[in-house]
């Protein structure tokens, strides 16, 4: 049986997160060009598209024909070209950083499962292959709990940033939400955003827990 290759599987995450400057070419940011482009495009499309959303929600029924500043009109304007701009970014961003952390964890919980698997069924011939057998085993398992202390560095602040955008941004939808009076596009625009969040942080509790277990 030839070796799988688990990288094939994200083969088109990893391109992705490259593009957008979230995977250098040696794993690591050194003082490169493609490093000041992946803080330059942090810093301006994933950053401010949080801060940009919650403005947003804020000025959603601002009515601007009757404020006697211009300031809110020139705000909305430069939200609207913004995010114009930075959704497709932000949906490649959010969509391949959230695949890549639950395929990590499946591939985690997945190997855990072979391991159990193997152990059930250990048997030998000999004392000699028993004991190696096991050698085998227990070296799979040194390389299961180093991968998932690796992935456990790489993604640790990655999930708290995650946790702390979504829950804040699903309360300040469901607080718009509760202010919707009428059943329009912009009550189900709410509805779809609340439940994008709540699935989101289902996803990496579900993952989660699997890996634990």
């Amino acid at each position: 049986m030839e070796r799988f290759d688990w990288k094939v599987m994200i083969k088109m995450n990893i391109f992705s997160l490259r593009i957008i400057g979230l995977w250098p070419e040696d794993y690591e940011y050194k003082f490169t060009f493609y490093t000041l482009y992946a803080v330059i495009s942090t810093i301006l499309f994933i950053n401010a598209f949080g801060i940009l959303i919650t403005i947003s929600i804020f000025m959603a029924d601002v009515d601007i024909e009757d404020t006697e500043e211009l300031t809110l009109y020139f705000v909305g304007e430069i939200l609207l070209h913004i995010k114009t701009f930075i959704v497709f970014y932000s949906v490649i961003f959010l969509y391949n950083v959230d695949m890549l952390i639950a395929s990590l964890m499946v591939f985690i919980g997945a190997q855990c499962d072979i391991l159990c698997d193997n152990l059930r069924n250990l048997r030998g011939n000999t004392t000699a292959s028993f004991k190696k057998k096991l050698k085998q085993f227990i070296k799979h398992h040194k390389e299961i709990l180093k991968f998932a202390e690796n992935c456990n560095k790489f993604f640790s602040f990655i999930l708290l940033g995650q946790f702390l955008a979504s829950s804040t941004l699903l309360s300040l939808t469901l607080y718009r939400l509760a202010l919707d009076e009428n059943f329009n596009v912009k009550f189900l625009a709410h509805i779809v955003l609340v439940v994008f969040y709540m699935i989101q942080i289902f996803t990496y509790c579900w993952f989660g827990n699997e890996v634990e277990l």
